[in-house]
């Protein structure tokens, strides 16, 4: 129907389809704005906080319960993802573990059986994984695995957008890979023993500092963290400390 198909990145008020319609010269009638209240979500649409929450309670949790994770684990994920920034979720796509994660990456990416198992069998040997068209950063898949991942792996893996390094231009791409490449083998491992986490690219670098810091749950661990992150390349240290600030802008 023409000027009320919309796809929208946050919760559908009246309001904004009113001004969205006003300014296409259409003002949709009362039971289109319903129709499209109800139906707005799209396979390309991204998460919003009520789906982020529903998603934790009706299927996380229920996943980490079967799984025997203990209940103060699963308290700390709740405290985690109840407090995440917007920001860091709103370029997610869709959220799966691993018993929805072949309907939602058909949704996304198509029904394509061979690559849901190989994915599905890799999944079963890691906490969690970020899943997009390559070279491209949507739609934007983060699947978990409720056995293996820690509190913070939630937050980790939707960070991959931010430090996906198709995002940024060639010249900004290159000095990442340069930095990445530059740091000696003793300062990586030190970081990977600190973090628990294989740093094999900027974008796990990125993707684990920034979660540290915004996942911690006090004044000093966060004030640790910002010292760790102080101590990086200064490339790394930049990049991360802008993408914390636009996280909390």
């Amino acid at each position: 129907m023409p000027g009320i198909s919309r796809s929208f990145t946050g919760p559908v008020r009246i309001s904004d389809l009113l001004a969205l319609e006003e300014a296409q010269g259409t003002i949709p009638t009362t039971d289109e704005l319903i129709d499209i209240a109800l139906n707005w979500i799209t396979p390309f649409s991204l998460i919003t906080r009520p789906q982020l929450l529903s998603f934790m309670s009706k299927e996380l949790i229920p996943a980490l319960q079967k799984a025997s994770r203990p209940s103060y684990f699963i308290d700390h994920v709740k405290a985690i993802l109840e407090e995440l920034p917007e920001k860091v979720y709103e370029p997610v796509s869709e959220i799966a573990t691993l018993a929805s994660f072949p309907e939602k990456y058909s949704k996304l990416f198509g029904k394509n059986l061979e690559d849901i198992e190989w994915i599905l069998r890799h999944l079963r040997k890691v906490r969690g994984s970020a899943i997009r068209p390559l070279g491209e950063v949507s739609p934007f898949l983060v699947a978990l695995n409720p056995e293996l991942m820690r509190a913070t792996t939630p937050v980790h893996e939707m960070l991959h957008y931010w430090t996906a390094l198709e995002r940024f231009p060639l010249g900004i791409r290159n000095l990442l890979l340069q930095t990445h490449m530059d740091i000696p083998p003793v300062q990586r491992s030190f970081h990977e023993a600190l973090t628990s986490t294989a740093l094999t690219s900027p974008s796990e670098y990125g993707a684990e500092f920034v979660t540290r810091f915004l996942t911690a749950s006090t004044p000093k661990e966060e004030a640790f963290w910002a010292r760790q992150i102080e101590e990086l390349p200064p490339v790394y240290r930049d990049w991360i400390k802008e993408i914390i600030n636009r996280i909390f802008k």
